[in-house]
C-alpha cells in the first residue's frame, strides 16, 4: 500500500512542472526523497504513456539519473531517449531540453566540446521559438564551458545576461542559478564580491527548498573561504555539503565536499587527514564520472606525494592531469599541471592546489593578483589544445 507522501511524490513526478526547473527536477525537499521509490513509479507508467509525456518522463529520469550518479549510463540513455522521440514528436521545446540534459552529461564527463554543441543547438531553438526562459538555459550550459576552457570572462557576461533575463521574467530560480554562475567566474581577485553573489544564492536556495542548489553553493563558497585563508569556515561549509548531498543521495557532491575539506586539510599540514578523505573522495568522483572531481584530487594527491618524498609519482599523476584536461579541456588543470611539472623538474615545489599564493585579505586588481598568483599564461601561449586555431 502506497502511503500519503508517496503518492503526492508520484503525482509530482509525473504531472509536476518538473521539465521547466533549472535543473529538471521540482523544488523542495519533499520531491527529491526517495529516489529509487520515484524511478519504480516513472518506470511502470512509461508504457502507458502517449509519446510526449514519455518523453517528458525520461527527462525526470534523466536528472534524477545525475543526481543519483549514473551519469554515463542512465542519464545519457534518457536525455539521448528524450531527444530522440522529441524530434520525431516534433517538439522543439522538449527537444531543446533534452540537449541540455546531454550538455550536463557531457560536461560532466569532461567532454566538452559535445557539450557545447548540444548547448547551442538549445540556444538555436530557443531563438527560433523566442522562448527567453530557455534561451538563459542555454547560456547557463555554454557559459560552463567557456569557463573550463579559459574564457571566464565571457562565461561572466552570459551569467550576467541570464540575470538580466531573471529579471526581466521575474523567475526567481534563474536569478539564484545565474547567482552560482557569476560567484564561479568572478575573478580570483575579487573574493569578497564572488562570495557575496554565493551569499545571495545560498538565500534563494533556502526559500525554495532547493537541496540540489544549496549543497553546491556550500561547496563553491568554500573554496572562496580557502582563497581568502578561511580553513576552519571552509571545511564547515564542505561538512554542511556532504551532509546536503548524502540526504539527496547525491554521491558526486559527497565527493567534492570530502576533496574539499582535503584541500583545506593540506593547507593546514595535515597530510595524513587530508590523504584518508582523499582515499575515499577520488574514487567516488571516478565512479560517477565527475572530471572536474578526479582533476582536483589528482592534484592534491601528487601535492602529498611530493611531501613524502615520492616526486616520480607525483610527476606521473601530473602527467596524467595535464592530459586528462587537454582531452576535457579544463584551462586552469592544464596550466597547474604544466607548471607544477616544470618546477619538479627545477627542483622547486608546487602548491597542493590552484589558489593564490598567500589568503587575500581584500579585493586587488588583476595586475595586483598576477604577482600574487604567479602570473598564469594563458594556456594556448603553453601548450597547445584542440581549441587552438593553428
Amino acid at each position: 500500500m502506497i502511503d500519503q507522501s508517496l503518492e503526492e511524490l508520484r503525482a509530482l513526478t509525473l504531472w509536476g512542472v518538473v521539465s521547466d526547473d533549472i535543473n529538471g527536477l521540482s523544488t523542495g525537499p519533499d520531491t527529491r526523497a526517495n529516489w529509487q521509490s520515484i524511478v519504480g513509479t516513472i518506470a511502470r507508467e512509461l508504457p502507458q504513456r502517449g509519446p510526449r509525456d514519455q518523453a517528458v518522463l525520461w527527462h525526470r529520469l534523466g536528472y534524477i539519473a545525475l543526481v543519483m550518479g549514473d551519469v554515463r549510463g542512465k542519464a545519457h540513455e534518457a536525455f539521448t531517449r528524450m531527444h530522440e522521440r522529441a524530434a520525431e514528436l516534433g517538439d522543439r521545446r522538449l527537444r531543446a531540453l533534452a540537449a541540455l540534459g546531454l550538455a550536463r552529461v557531457h560536461d560532466t564527463l569532461g567532454e566538452r566540446h559535445q557539450s557545447l554543441a548540444f548547448a547551442e543547438e538549445a540556444e538555436g531553438i530557443a531563438k527560433e521559438t523566442g522562448d527567453t526562459r530557455l534561451l538563459a538555459l542555454a547560456f547557463n550550459m555554454e557559459a560552463q564551458f567557456y569557463k573550463e576552457t579559459g574564457a571566464n570572462q565571457k562565461a561572466h557576461r552570459l551569467y550576467e545576461e541570464m540575470a538580466r533575463i531573471a529579471e526581466r521574467i521575474a523567475d526567481s530560480e534563474l536569478g539564484m542559478a545565474s547567482a552560482i554562475g557569476m560567484g564561479r567566474t568572478t575573478s580570483m581577485a575579487q573574493p569578497f564580491t564572488a562570495m557575496a553573489h554565493y551569499e545571495r544564492a545560498i538565500e534563494a536556495a533556502k526559500q525554495s527548498g532547493d537541496l540540489y542548489a544549496l549543497a553546491v553553493c556550500y561547496n563553491n563558497l568554500s573554496d572562496w573561504k580557502i582563497n581568502t585563508g578561511q580553513y576552519e569556515e571552509a571545511i564547515a561549509l564542505r561538512e554542511e555539503s556532504m551532509r546536503v548531498s548524502e540526504r539527496l543521495g547525491h554521491p558526486e557532491g559527497k565527493g567534492r565536499a570530502l576533496i574539499g575539506i582535503a584541500k583545506a586539510r593540506t593547507l593546514m599540514g595535515d597530510f595524513d587527514a587530508a590523504r584518508q578523505l582523499l582515499y575515499k573522495g577520488f574514487p567516488t568522483a571516478l565512479s560517477v564520472g565527475d572530471v572536474e572531481g578526479e582533476l582536483h584530487s589528482s592534484l592534491n594527491l601528487a601535492y602529498l606525494y611530493v611531501q613524502a618524498g615520492d616526486v616520480p609519482r607525483a610527476s606521473q599523476m601530473y602527467r596524467e592531469v595535464l592530459e586528462r584536461s587537454l582531452a576535457a579541456p579544463d584551462h586552469a588543470c592544464a596550466v597547474f599541471a604544466q607548471r607544477a611539472l616544470a618546477m619538479l623538474a627545477n627542483g622547486e615545489t608546487p602548491r597542493c592546489a590552484i589558489l593564490p599564493e598567500n589568503p587575500l585579505t581584500r579585493e586587488l586588481s588583476e595586475d595586483e593578483l598576477a604577482t600574487v598568483t604567479g602570473g598564469a599564461q594563458a594556456l594556448h601561449m603553453t601548450y597547445p589544445t584542440g581549441d587552438r586555431v593553428w
